[in-house]
């Protein structure tokens, strides 16, 4: 099954694992280690499909795809994440156009992070759009995009399914109601999926059902599942990473 059919499975319990890119060519050591890790998890039964991240943090990495056409060419289901961060709009749209050709289906499309680094200086945002605009994109490629080129004629449609990211592990109404508000207007984008932010207070994500549930949405949620090490607590407790929040309390608790 694929993963667009196990998430429309009643009652099933869909597993995804987030890889991580490397720096540097897939074939040096450590695009080595992370190749091997993700063969490993594509050959656990538990895991259903692998998620694999896009520059994060605003660093410049390893494209997801050039991992994933490993995994997909081994009958794994991959989700490739597609940040706004890097891309202008006509660039986003080749890169559809590559990933589709190139058998990838699933797309997390995200605004992404602010680069933190750059080759001789700090890189420059894009943002031409945002993640919404960029699954109206892709949902609009999949209805078959108008060819500029030629009037009246349309191109190939693609078959994405695509989804979103929310951060719904906010304090505050006047934090998480934006963030809900937003996760509308993806799902009428086009988004069929959703993961939230790392958070570590599972009422938040009981509440991020029931506004799914409350408003209608043609929406499936993948909680996002972190295994807290003390060094990741001590580093979102120091606010190193964007929308991550660990408390005073729970700091104490990794530490002892």
């Amino acid at each position: 099954m694929t993963f667009r059919e196990k998430l429309a499975t009643p009652d099933a319990f869909v597993v995804a694992a987030e890889v991580v890119t490397s720096r540097g060519v897939i074939s040096a050591e450590r695009g080595r280690s992370v190749l091997r890790l993700a063969r490993e998890l594509a050959e656990d039964p538990r895991i259903d499909v692998l998620s694999i991240t896009d520059n994060p943090g605003g660093h410049a990495m390893l494209a997801p795809d050039t991992l994933g056409t490993d995994l997909v060419s081994r009958g794994q289901e991959v989700i490739i994440h597609l940040a706004c961060k890097d891309w202008n709009r006509n660039a986003l749209e080749s890169r559809g156009w590559k990933l589709a050709s190139e058998g990838f289906r699933n797309v997390l499309c995200m605004s992404g992070d602010y680069p933190v680094t750059g080759h001789d200086g700090l890189a420059m945002p894009v943002f031409d759009i945002d993640s919404v605009g960029l699954l109206q994109l892709f949902s609009d490629m999949n209805a078959g995009l108008s060819d500029e080129r030629r009037p009246g004629t349309r191109l190939e449609p693609t078959d994405f399914f695509l989804g979103c990211v929310v951060t719904n592990h906010k304090r505050y109404e006047r934090e998480v109601v934006p963030q809900y508000l937003k996760l509308e207007k993806k799902a009428r984008a086009g988004a069929r999926f959703c993961i939230n932010q790392i958070g570590f207070h599972v009422r938040k994500d009981d509440e991020l059902l029931r506004y799914i549930r409350l408003t209608q949405l043609p929406l499936k949620a993948l909680a996002n599942v972190y295994c807290l090490s003390l060094a990741a607590a001590r580093a979102f407790h120091a606010g190193k990473i964007p929308g991550v929040i660990v408390t005073d309390e729970l700091l104490t608790l990794a530490e002892r």
